[in-house]
């Protein structure tokens, strides 16, 4: 195990503290970062959406910039030496000024559109020069209040990119509710602010790979593929593609991402939970797996002979060994689906992977998984990223049909929207769902069609997004954008059953 080593020492007058890290990359983050030397750049974009009676200023927001500095080391690091054997965490004296930048929009704009500005935005982050995130603080006033100068219909969104290699979605969940929060209210004395160390993931936890997971990887990944050129036909073993299969186009990781957000108000939710329930899925997450499951059966066109496989990633952030933000501590539970059709039983669906997610067994291929990146080949310069590259470049580069996300509750004020994506990836699923869930007090809700409160019962709404490269797809029909409309229509199914 590598040990973390903080320094502090006084640097500048008007931030008085400096919190220095400099620590070996994890294997984790030493992925991502070689994802981005193959131009796949993995970045987070989350966005929260203010009400014009939520009044905030670009100085409150530096202000608050400066706290997260101070109170969370990694977000003050560059990545030295990136394409050696050993790249590294190393601090350097980032200025509030640096991460934040105002821009002027026009009225209307969606919410889609501001998600896709943190992808470009955060795909231009340079890892040696820094920093590694940025906020957009996006003003959008109506034509009528330019002309009169009333503030009234302004309104702001606060939009977060951010670098996987520093932190994951938890991670940035974190980073933005403390980001908002201190926006919201009176930041405290930079001097006062006690800072939170961000050690590896394998520091922490134990993700070694068991001696069977990582033999049958072993066999599978790097042993068969060279075998079978010389074997004879029928000892070949059978392929079954991945659907949506193999991309139509060359260099599939250059094409840009595309984004549908939609919301579910807390009628739909509180609906979801209680059917759910009724057949035996205790939680919102395995229904909406079972959503993403069962829209990606209905736009398969390559026939029973393509598998459904999916990729659900599950936090290991722990309050007592990882900070509120930063950081990857994250594993990967991978789901095959081989047999389903259009009138394979839903529920059941639902609840073989409800007794997935918490079955001990599985949860540990999910933390093997994370540590089988500690055996990518790296024993010389550049040959993790020589890795990367041949399986970017193969015909067929991606593992998964499509990963699921989900972010959970994320504490904001009242009338403050969340929305997050992101981008897609030539090495990742080909169809990413990101979910959010926002609390809203008793007694009111967002009711469909309306982003407005309303006075009526209810508890939570869910947001998501689903992000894709538009030509890994075998057509029109099964392009991403059918795929969630068939999501919404497998909601829409389950609401009558």
């Amino acid at each position: 195990m590598r040990a973390v080593k903080f320094l502090s020492f006084k640097l500048h007058p008007t931030r008085p503290q400096v919190n220095i890290m400099e620590r070996p990359l994890g294997h984790f983050e030493r992925y991502q970062l070689t994802r981005a030397l193959v131009s796949c750049e993995p970045i987070l974009s989350l966005v929260a959406s203010f009400p014009p009676q939520l009044r905030i200023s670009g100085g409150a927001v530096q202000a608050a910039i400066a706290t997260l500095l101070a109170r969370h080391p990694l977000l003050s690091c560059v990545v030295a030496d990136p394409q050696s054997c050993q790249p590294s965490f190393h601090s350097r004296d980032v200025q509030p000024v640096e991460v934040l930048e105002e821009i002027q929009v026009e009225a209307g704009s969606a919410v889609e559109d501001a998600l896709l500005l943190g992808i470009k935005v955060g795909s231009k982050l340079s890892l040696e020069t820094g920093p590694l995130w940025k906020v957009t603080l996006l003003e959008s006033t109506a034509a009528m209040a330019r002309v009169s100068g009333v503030p009234e219909d302004v309104s702001r969104r606060l939009v977060l990119s951010v670098h996987h290699v520093i932190a994951d979605g938890m991670g940035t969940k974190g980073m933005l509710e403390e980001l908002v929060a201190l926006v919201c209210a009176p930041s405290p004395d930079l001097a006062s602010v006690k800072s939170v160390a961000a050690p590896s993931l394998e520091f922490t936890i134990d993700i070694r790979p068991s001696t069977t997971q990582l033999l049958s990887t072993i066999l599978t990944a790097l042993v068969l593929p060279k075998l079978v050129p010389y074997l004879p036909p029928f000892l070949r073993p059978s392929t079954v593609p991945i659907f949506p299969g193999p991309s139509l186009v060359a260099n599939a990781y250059t094409q840009r991402t595309t984004l549908l957000f939609t919301t579910l108000p807390s009628t739909q939710i509180t609906a979801l939970k209680a059917v759910g329930k009724l057949h035996g899925v205790p939680t919102l997450h395995s229904l909406i797996h079972g959503c993403l499951v069962a829209a990606l059966v209905l736009a398969r066109t390559l026939g029973p002979a393509s598998s459904i496989e999916t990729a659900s990633l599950i936090s290991l952030r722990s309050p007592t060994l990882h900070p509120s933000a930063t950081g990857n501590y994250v594993s990967s539970l991978h789901t095959e689906y081989h047999d389903l059709t259009p009138q394979s039983s839903f529920w059941a669906l639902c609840r073989s992977y409800a007794a997935r997610l918490v079955s001990p067994q599985a949860r540990a291929l999910a933390r093997g998984r994370m540590g089988l990146t500690a055996y990518v080949p790296n024993g010389k310069v550049g040959e993790r990223v020589e890795f990367l590259r041949i399986r970017r470049d193969a015909e067929d580069p991606r593992r998964d049909s499509a990963y699921l996300s989900n972010l959970g509750v994320v504490a904001m004020p009242d009338g403050v929207d969340v929305a997050w994506a992101q981008n897609a990836c030539a090495v990742g699923g080909c169809l990413g769902m990101n979910v959010s869930l926002i609390a809203i007090p008793a007694g009111a809700q967002l009711t469909p069609g309306d982003r407005s409160v309303r006075r009526r019962e209810g508890h939570s709404r869910c947001p998501w997004s689903t992000s894709r490269a538009p030509s890994r797809t075998r057509s029109s029909k099964s392009s991403g954008r059918p795929s969630g409309l068939s999501f919404l229509g497998s909601l829409e199914t389950i609401w009558t059953m």
